[in-house]
């Protein structure tokens, strides 16, 4: 498949279809594809989000396999160069903290691992182990997704970090 910025939304979704409810979710508050705020909205917001919470649970085998598959997709992304690049390198990567590299490392492809090396190489140094999450705010739904996804592993809405508002509401 080749990766086009303008279609990413719906690609993404077509790859991941794991995330299509929370994806829906954001289409119907934020706009259709095309009609919404854009790629790098729906990416940081919903996606980036996704990950980001997978990453803050403990080690599964449903969890690690669930961010196999986003890593791989952004691998894909990176490979197509350009915008679609572009998004996935500074919607997933950039600005991310220490203890977020350290749980993703091994799940980074090679492509990210070496624009990560030259541009931000502090990344394979994250030793901290006081450092944790931050807060996550989840908007559309991820939270109940996930727990959804891995309910198989006993996982329950409130076994999942973060907090979700929903219309401006904590769920």
């Amino acid at each position: 498949m080749q990766l086009k910025y303008s279609a990413i939304e719906e690609q993404l979704t077509e790859a991941l279809p794991e995330i299509r409810p929370a994806a829906e979710h954001y289409w119907s508050t934020q706009g259709e594809p095309g009609r919404d705020s854009g790629p790098y909205i729906f990416f940081e917001d919903m996606f980036a989000c996704y990950v980001e919470v997978l990453l803050a649970m403990r080690r599964s085998a449903g969890r690690d396999e669930f961010l196999r598959r986003a890593f791989t997709f952004v691998e894909e992304m990176l490979a197509a160069g350009g915008h679609v690049a572009d998004l996935a390198f500074i919607g997933l990567f950039e600005g991310r903290p220490g203890w977020w590299f350290r749980e993703a490392g091994e799940f980074v492809g090679s492509r990210a691992a070496q624009e990560l090396d030259r541009s931000a190489p502090y990344w394979r140094n994250t030793d901290a182990t006081d450092e944790t999450a931050s807060e996550i705010i989840d908007l559309y739904g991820v939270r109940q997704l996930i727990a959804s996804l891995l309910s198989a592993e006993g996982v329950k809405t409130d076994d999942v970090p973060g907090n979700t508002y929903i219309d401006g509401a904590k769920q």
